[in-house]
């Protein structure tokens, strides 16, 4: 297991997606699913970042792993700020709506949903805990 602990800033983004480029060269994964890969960790990185710690400072870890069982990687993204499963808790986005009609929000989770082939959360006494899991199809 790889392991990365950084400081919960928007300015520290390069370094994750830096991390998460150098742990899925060894699975000869395609340029797209990187770039897909990378796409789903800043939306989560970045939200950790501007929502999990309020005005006060915390750090993200992130730990990458081989799935064994298929060929993929499996990504644990943690925090220790408040409480939030962002798949319960943030309000769906109503694509219906027209663009100036819509709230602000619920797109990111859309996406990460959608790009990630297998995704959980768990909430432990040490944090949040959101797991990523993406195969080389």
């Amino acid at each position: 297991m790889e392991s990365l602990k950084i400081p919960a800033e928007i300015n520290r983004l390069g370094h994750a997606l830096e991390f998460i480029r150098e742990c899925s060269r060894p699975h000869g994964f395609s340029k797209d699913l990187i770039i897909r890969i990378e796409v789903v960790v800043e939306e989560v990185f970045v939200n950790i970042c501007l929502y999990a710690y309020g005005p006060e400072r915390g750090e993200v870890h992130i730990n990458c792993n081989s799935e064994t069982s298929r060929d993929g990687m499996r990504i644990e993204i943690v925090d220790h700020g408040k409480p939030f499963n962002p798949f319960e808790e943030a309000l769906p986005a109503d694509r219906t709506l027209d663009i100036s009609k819509r709230h602000i929000g619920g797109l990111g989770i859309l996406m990460v949903r959608q790009m990630t082939d297998e995704v959980s959360y768990l909430r432990s006494t040490d944090g949040n805990h959101l797991t990523l899991t993406f195969y080389n199809n």
